[in-house]
Formats: structure tokens, sequence, C-alpha cells
């Protein structure tokens, strides 16, 4: 079996920013992939509204959904959340990557990167 770093498993956070509608859906998005560690809230911030029309956010509670995964899964990620939620202009969704993480959310994170490279 090869290592986690040879599949490009160094851990990512995902931000998504989009309305409370798509909750389900993204909830639905996580559980395909088999991404265990991720949480969601409700937002209001202080974007200016020019920024908030132009993400299709205005004058709506967004629902800010955060979860951690490894690296090889980005592009799964973001091409089925083009699928099902293919509405340009609807939301957000970005990377970061996590370099300075504790040992046990890592050593967590990689064990969901085993099962997930398992299954692929």
């Amino acid at each position: 079996m090869t290592t986690l770093q040879d599949q490009n498993a160094h851990p990512r956070m995902l931000v998504i920013i989009t309305q409370t509608k798509d909750q389900k859906r993204i909830e639905n998005l996580f559980q395909s992939l088999h991404v265990h560690l991720w949480y969601q809230c409700r937002g209001k911030g202080t974007a200016t509204s020019e920024m908030l029309d132009y993400f299709g956010l205005s004058g709506t509670t967004r629902l800010i959904t955060v979860g951690f995964f490894p690296k090889f899964i980005v592009q799964d990620i973001f091409a089925m959340m083009q699928d099902s939620l293919r509405k340009k202009g609807h939301g957000i969704a970005f990377t970061v990557p996590l370099t300075g993480i504790q040992g046990g959310l890592l050593q967590m994170l990689n064990e969901d990167a085993k099962e997930i490279a398992e299954k692929k």
C-alpha cells in the first residue's frame, strides 16, 4: 500500500458560503465523498452589498460550511459541487492548505484519507 503522501493526502480546509437552501445538497455531497469532519452554521457578515450581490448572497442568511479532507479529492469535490450546486453567482467556495495542525486532528484526517483512497 502506498503512503498517504504518495496519494497527495495533505489536509485541506474547504469553506463554502451559500444560501441556506443548499444545506442538504452540501451535506449529501460530503457524505457521498466520505468526508466525516465538517461543520455548518448560519452567518451574517459585514461584506459590502456589492460583494454580496456579486456572489448572489444579498439579503439572505448565509450557510457557512467548513470541511476537512485530503488534497487528492479537491477536484472531485469541486466537480460534484458544479453538478449539484450549478447556479453561478449563488455562493463561493475555496480551499486552504492546513500546514500547522494538531496531531490528533491530523491522525483523524489521515484515517479518513485512507478510507477515501480505498473507496476510489
